[in-house]
């Protein structure tokens, strides 16, 4: 039978007509799907939790209202359907297991995972976890595993009874927090790459290597590491290395351990941030390795000690109110212009040899290179730091405008050479010329050396051979001071022996003159234009501390006289 034209084509276009209404019920379908919102906190299969009084089911959209928290109890699904967490927002999986094709925690929202799965217990096609979004693990897991979306902050507080690892490659763009009961561990294991935000080590300890062998282990850290008092931050336990590169500041209030004790691989901590960092906290800190790249500087806000390597690639390390030890094996490599300490720097020393303290000023960099002939104790120790201006015994207008002080703890012998910048050189013709000159506590400055054989004016340096004793060295030409003029001068620090700055002290003679003097970042004070053989009554004053007494009485019998004050309290 041969069907007409016209026939042929009207059924061409119900069949068209046909597929476009099917196709269009089918978009219409997945644009209408239903959004079931948590009106209440409650359980996710209770109608009372959600808008309309109905549990979302497959296809379903589903918002996880601010201010609720919705807990599962049992397996749920929504087959491909969004779950949206606001901010504020919480949703606790437990134990059970959810099903959707998207899962969206904005930023302050958190996702709650009770079990003992190492990985989130969901069958999510897509993650998207805001930066300051929160996923919690709270079960008795005790290990991080298989396949791990890239989380906001992640906490892992699990009650698991043994130690865990982390053997999964694991990125946190904000916080990773540690709160293990049980003084548990979380070990890092090699082959695969960590990189967060920022680390709190709240309880219990974490390890950055217990791997054998190669590859090293490399942690990427942005902004702070916090250890706090119940925690441990453990670089390596076995003979894998492990370099910890931080952006931010290192606070500890716990342990830090470079190694258990028993691991012999290396632990390199890299302070590479932009910002200015510091090293913090109540508790000790040693490092094996530690390079210094960061042109922003470090500033040392407590004792630290370098047992192995220190690097100096770029910026300063601010040592001026806490002392850099670098143990007897120590090397420091890399300083120079761009890179030393300001401050003081200890060495201590085991053996003969030479050692270069890598000190400067915000002026410039300054080294003093000390080779050490012999040591009657050991170890000793040599502890170093470089100032501005013209040290004590020289003139002002004819010396180079830095000073050192060395001070010594046991007894060595060694040769010293201070080098200088052509900058420093206020009268560049009589440089040859110059003195090395040394000041012993309230002591007449000594002249040790003078001119050639003593002063390099080519080399920018002055040294001094055979040096048993110590103390403050200018270079310039030597002055005696006046014998009708007197100074007191002196340290004040706290209970801890810590410097006290911007503490206000003065000097009030029989003449009622008054003379005041304020004490610099490392708590040193002077009162000058006094008069020798005058009695002087000296009163100080701090906003953060108290003394006792607070005022003293001197009778200036020396050119200079020294008056230390120790603070009591706040």
């Amino acid at each position: 039978m041969r069907i007409l034209p016209r026939a042929a084509f009207a059924v061409v276009c119900a069949f068209l007509l046909l597929f476009s209404v099917n196709s269009s019920n089918a978009k219409n379908s997945h644009q209408t799907a239903v959004t079931r919102t948590s009106v209440s906190s409650g359980n996710w299969d209770s109608p009372s939790t959600w808008s309309g009084g109905v549990v979302p089911t497959s296809g379903n959209d589903v918002v996880i209202a601010a201010g609720t928290t919705v807990a599962l109890s049992s397996d749920a699904s929504i087959g491909s359907g969004k779950v949206t967490i606001e901010s504020g927002a919480i949703l606790d999986l437990a134990a059970a297991y959810l099903t959707a094709g998207l899962l969206v925690a904005n930023d302050g929202s958190e996702v709650r995972q009770g079990s003992s799965q190492p990985e989130p217990r969901a069958s999510i096609a897509t993650y998207q976890l805001a930066a300051d979004s929160t996923f919690t693990y709270y079960g008795n897991s005790s290990s991080l595993l298989n396949s791990h979306p890239t989380y906001g902050n992640l906490n892992f507080q699990t009650t698991a009874a043994g130690n865990g690892s982390i053997m999964t490659n694991l990125t946190v763009l904000g916080k990773f927090t540690l709160d293990l009961t049980n003084d548990r561990e979380l070990q890092m294991k090699k082959n695969f790459a960590y990189s967060f935000g920022s680390i709190e080590v709240k309880r219990g300890k974490l390890s950055l290597n217990t791997s054998s062998g190669t590859p090293s282990i490399n942690v990427n850290v942005q902004h702070d590491i916090l250890i706090a008092p119940l925690g441990t931050l453990c670089g390596t336990t076995n003979t894998g290395h492990v370099s910890l590169n931080l952006g931010g500041d290192l606070i500890n209030n716990g342990t830090f351990q470079p190694n258990n004790g028993n691991g012999t691989g290396v632990f390199t901590v890299n302070l590479n941030g932009t910002v200015e960092q510091h090293i913090a906290g109540s508790n000790p800190i040693s490092f094996e390795n530690l390079t210094i790249n960061n042109s922003a500087g470090v500033v040392l806000d407590r004792e630290v000690a370098v047992d192995k390597a220190l690097t100096l690639t770029s910026g300063s390390v601010h040592a001026e109110d806490f002392a850099l030890h670098a143990g007897p094996s120590s090397t420091i490599v890399g300083a120079g212009e761009n890179s030393y300490i300001t401050g003081y720097i200890a060495k201590e020393f085991s053996s003969t040899g030479s050692f270069v303290f890598p000190v400067g000023t915000d002026s410039g960099y300054s080294p003093v290179n000390a080779t050490i002939a012999a040591l009657a104790t050991n170890p000793s120790k040599l502890t170093v730091a470089a100032f501005n201006g013209a040290g004590p015994g020289v003139e002002a207008a004819n010396s180079v405008t830095r000073f050192w002080n060395v001070v010594e703890d046991g007894d060595l012998t060694a040769n010293l050479t201070f080098s200088y910048r052509d900058a420093d050189v206020t009268t560049p013709v009589a440089e040859a010329s110059y003195s090395l000159v040394k000041k012993e506590g309230n002591g007449t400055p000594v002249v040790v050396c003078t001119g050639s054989g003593c002063v390099d004016a080519t080399a920018n340096t002055a040294t001094a051979n055979g040096l048993t004793a110590f103390s403050r060295w200018a270079i310039g030409v030597p002055v005696a001071p006046s014998s009708a003029e007197a100074m007191v001068a002196g340290r004040v620090v706290n209970a801890e022996a810590r410097a006290v700055k911007g503490a206000f002290l003065t000097a009030v003679g029989t003449d009622g003159r008054v003379r005041f003097a304020i004490t610099n970042q490392f708590g040193y004070y002077s009162l000058r234009a006094l008069t020798a053989g005058e009695t002087y009554t000296i009163t100080i004053y701090s906003k953060q501390y108290s003394f006792a007494p607070s005022t003293r009485v001197i009778t200036l019998n020396d050119i200079e006289s020294q008056l230390d004050f120790v603070a009591e309290g706040r």
